[in-house]
C-alpha cells in the first residue's frame, strides 16, 4: 500500500503542475470562481500529501515532535471543504437551507487552532489520545459539510450533467464523498473509544478504516484529470453514434433533395471536442428537416420514426442514442 500511495501522490502532483502551469498560462486565474477551486484542489493536495501514519512522525521531528503535521493536514482539510461550501453557495438556489455550515467552518477552525495551540503550550493528555479526539473532532464537522452540502449536490449534478466527461467527474466526488464518510466513521468511533479508556481495539480499527482512503485517493486523481482524457475514452462510441446519426441525416437530404451548405472538413472529427459539435449539428438537421421528407414510402416510414423518438420529453443522451438506433 504504501508504494501505491507513493505513486498516486506522484502522479497527482505531476498532473496538478502540469494543469496549474497550462491555467496561468492562459490566463485563468482572472476570475474569483477559478482561483477558488484551484485552491480547493491544492489544500487537497497538501492534505493528500500528509495522509498516513509514516509521515507524520517525519515532519513532525523537525518542530520537536509536536503533532504539527496533524494541524496542518486537519486545516487544509477543513478549508478545502469550506470552500467548497462557498463554491456551492454561489450557484445553488437552495443554499440557504445549509447556510449554517458557514459559522460551522469558521468557528471549527478557531477551536481547532485554539485547541493546538494550548495542547503545544502545556500537553494534559497523551499525544495519541489527542490526536483520536482532534481526528474525530475534524471528520465529525467535514462529515456534516458531505453529508449536508457536497455529496447531495455532487449526486444532482450527476444525475443531470449531459457531457460524459463531466459525469464522470461528479462520479468521482461522490466516490470521494462515500470512501471519507467511510473512514471518517472509524474515525469517530476511535475518537470515542479512546475517550472511554477503550485502546484495545483502535490499531485494528485504524488500520481497517485506513483503507476507503485509497477510493478518496483515486477518485481525487480522476478529478485532476483534464477533460480532453475522458473525451478520447469515450471517442470510439461517439464516433460509432456519429456515424449512424449522419447516415440518417444523408438519407433526409437524398430524400428531400437538400444541400449540403457546410462542407466541413472529415478531418475535424478526429477531435473529441469537434466530434460532439458535429453530432450535435447531425441530430439537430434531422429534427428540423425530417418533416420536409418526400411522402414516398421511404420518406414517410423514416419520418414516422423520427417523430415516434421525439413525441416524448427525453434527455439530450437519451435523444441522441434513439435517433441513432434508427439506422
Amino acid at each position: 500500500m504504501k508504494s501505491l500511495n507513493l505513486a498516486l501522490l506522484i502522479v497527482a502532483w505531476i498532473i496538478f503542475g502540469l494543469r496549474l502551469c497550462r491555467a496561468l498560462w492562459i490566463g485563468r486565474f482572472s476570475e474569483v470562481l477559478t482561483r477558488r477551486i484551484w485552491s480547493q484542489v491544492f489544500l487537497g493536495m497538501i492534505a493528500y500529501t500528509l495522509f498516513g501514519p509514516d509521515i507524520e512522525p517525519m515532519v513532525d521531528d523537525y518542530f520537536g515532535g509536536k503533532p504539527i503535521t496533524l494541524y496542518v493536514k486537519s486545516m487544509a482539510v477543513l478549508g478545502m471543504v469550506y470552500l467548497y461550501y462557498l463554491t456551492l453557495r454561489d450557484i445553488d438556489p437552495n443554499a440557504n437551507r445549509y447556510g449554517y455550515l458557514k459559522p460551522l467552518g469558521q468557528n471549527s477552525a478557531v477551536i481547532f487552532t485554539g485547541c493546538f495551540g494550548l495542547y503545544f503550550l502545556s500537553p494534559v493528555v497523551a499525544e495519541d489520545d489527542f490526536r483520536y479526539f482532534m481526528l474525530a473532532f475534524r471528520e465529525l464537522v467535514i462529515s456534516i459539510f458531505i453529508c449536508m452540502a457536497i455529496l447531495p449536490n455532487s449526486k444532482i449534478f450527476w444525475r443531470h450533467e449531459q457531457v460524459s466527461s463531466m459525469k464522470i467527474r461528479h462520479a468521482a466526488s461522490i466516490l470521494c464523498s462515500i470512501g471519507y464518510l467511510t473512514t471518517a466513521s472509524g474515525t469517530i468511533a476511535i475518537g470515542i473509544l479512546a475517550l472511554l479508556r477503550h485502546h484495545e481495539p483502535l490499531d485494528g480499527l485504524i488500520r481497517a478504516f485506513m483503507q476507503p482512503m485509497y477510493l478518496v485517493a483515486i477518485g481525487f486523481l480522476i478529478m485532476l484529470l483534464p477533460h480532453r482524457v475522458f473525451a478520447w475514452a469515450s471517442y470510439p462510441a461517439q464516433l460509432w453514434i456519429y456515424w449512424r446519426i449522419k447516415r440518417i441525416e444523408r438519407r433526409i437530404r437524398k430524400l428531400a433533395n437538400i444541400e449540403n451548405t457546410y462542407r466541413a472538413k472529415h478531418l475535424v472529427i478526429l477531435n473529441p471536442q469537434n466530434l460532439e459539435l458535429a453530432i450535435y449539428r447531425s441530430l439537430i438537421f434531422v429534427l428540423d428537416f425530417h418533416a420536409f421528407v418526400p411522402e414516398t414510402i421511404e420518406g414517410k416510414t423514416l419520418s414516422k420514426q423520427i417523430q415516434n423518438v421525439i413525441c416524448s420529453p427525453k434527455s439530450y443522451p437519451e435523444l441522441v442514442n434513439e435517433i441513432a438506433a434508427l439506422v
